[in-house]
Parts: C-alpha cells; sequence; structure tokens
C-alpha cells in the first residue's frame, strides 16, 4: 500500500482587486508577504490595499488572503528599531489605524502554512522578531495540556492503574 500525503495549499498569491464597494481607491500599503517559495530571502514586496476610512478594511483584506495577522516594524534609514508588534486577527483589536504606528508590514498566516511562510503562528522565528504576545502563552499552555493528554495515555495502557491514579502521575511529574 502507498504512503499517504496529505497537502496544505500555499497562501493565496497577491492579485490587485478592483475597488467595487468605494468612491475612491484604497490607500496602498506595502506588506512584505514572506512566502518561502517566491523567493529564496522570503521577503517579496506587494501592493495590499486598505481604506483608512473605513476600519474593517485590514482585516477583511487579510481574510481575503488568509492571513492570521501582521507585524508592524519601525525601520528608520534603512535599520530596524526594536522588535516588531505582532497582530492576529483573533485575538487583538485591528482598526486600519495601526497601520500607522510603523513603516514596514509582514503577512502572518495560520499555523496550518508553517511549511510554506516563514511567519506563521506559533513559529519559533515570528517568536524571534516580535516583541511578547499573549498567544505565545496560550501556546504553550495547549503544549503542557497536550503533554499531559500524551502521559495520560501511555498510563492508561498499564493495567490496574486506576484513572485517579494515573491524572495524580501526571500532575506530580509535570511539577518535578
Amino acid at each position: 500500500m502507498g504512503a499517504v500525503t496529505s497537502y496544505i495549499k500555499p497562501p493565496k498569491l497577491y492579485e490587485a482587486r478592483k475597488d467595487d464597494d468605494h468612491d475612491r481607491p484604497p490607500d496602498k500599503v506595502w506588506i512584505a508577504h514572506t512566502v518561502r517559495y517566491m523567493d529564496p530571502g522570503g521577503w517579496v514586496l506587494w501592493k495590499f490595499y486598505v481604506d483608512f476610512d473605513d476600519p474593517e478594511s485590514l482585516v477583511r483584506e487579510l481574510r481575503y488572503y488568509d492571513m492570521a495577522g501582521i507585524v508592524i516594524w519601525n525601520y528608520v534609514d534603512g535599520a530596524q528599531i526594536g522588535l516588531g508588534t505582532l497582530y492576529l486577527i483573533d485575538d487583538d483589536d485591528m482598526p486600519t489605524s495601526i497601520l500607522e504606528q510603523g513603516n514596514i508590514f509582514s503577512a502572518v498566516y495560520p499555523a496550518s502554512y508553517a511549511r510554506h511562510v516563514y511567519f506563521f503562528v506559533g513559529g519559533e522565528t515570528l517568536r524571534r522578531r516580535v516583541y511578547e504576545h499573549p498567544s505565545f502563552q496560550r501556546l504553550e499552555e495547549e503544549k503542557a495540556a497536550a503533554s499531559r493528554k500524551k502521559k495520560m495515555r501511555a498510563l492508561d495502557k498499564e493495567s490496574g492503574v486506576p484513572e485517579q491514579e494515573r491524572a495524580q502521575n501526571c500532575t506530580q511529574e509535570d511539577e518535578i
């Protein structure tokens, strides 16, 4: 029997969208797409359109391209000033006005795109390049819970160990 491989579709590539909702063209923002297969360096700038008069236009545009969020960087004379600020659609308030906080922007994708992009939710590269974000703590807690479940399943295979004792053993081992 042959091996089964799962394939996760790569992120949508940017295509200019027609402005059918507004009387004037939206503002142009350059965003570092960070898709691995497009450029060995990983930084390709795309024109990203938002309407600064519409506070929801940034979130709509990010969702349209399957992005989970955005990193906002500050550069002065070509030098990065500090770490980037991470904004995730499901965790943060993201009015279009946040784009005024920096001058370089990077796309952040869901964790399911990990094989295709540099910055994805939960990725180590992202964690090293941005300020601490509440989602990092949540991911650590989820990993710890998964580890405890794995220990419980391993103990479950042993015969004669009551469920309450298994739970107590897993908790004691985590504290050590």
